[in-house]
């Protein structure tokens, strides 16, 4: 009696080590390669439909508010290092990205020097730009 329990008792020790074993490979080899392939496929899906929707935009505005939704949705334009949000770095901020070579521009058309202006206006009301520079695009715009 004594051999049919132990024989037991060894097959069900048995058994559990080559489920750990089986479960251990599982989790270090096959599933981490596996979510590696898949998202190998997500990224060039993504990329496919991207490339895609560029392809079909009409012009460089459409380009640019396209990556811009993009880079938002994907966050890739995102920090997770704090900063000051006060008005005068805000300010400060949008002056480096937008510049000052808007200062005086004449648009090829009538339609594009309107968008010049609105974004203009839009830099002066926000202050990204000094009194004077605004004062410098509206004298030449006279």
């Amino acid at each position: 009696m004594f051999s049919h329990l132990s024989l037991a008792a060894s097959a069900a020790v048995g058994g559990i080590l080559v489920f750990i074993g089986t479960q251990t490979v599982n989790a270090l080899w096959i599933i981490l390669g596996a979510r590696e392939e898949g998202r190998k496929l997500e990224r060039a899906e993504l990329d496919s439909a991207t490339n895609k929707a560029i392809g079909e935009l009409r012009d460089e505005a459409d380009r640019a508010r396209f990556n811009r939704r993009l880079c938002i949705e994907r966050a890739g334009c995102t920090s997770t290092q704090q900063v000051s949000a006060s008005k005068d770095r805000l300010n400060q901020a949008a002056r480096a990205v937008v510049g000052t070579a808007l200062i005086g521009a004449q648009g090829a058309t009538p339609a594009d020097q309107d968008k010049i202006d609105e974004t203009v206006a839009g830099l002066c009301g926000a202050r990204a730009w000094t009194q004077s520079e605004c004062a410098r695009h509206d004298a030449a715009q006279q």
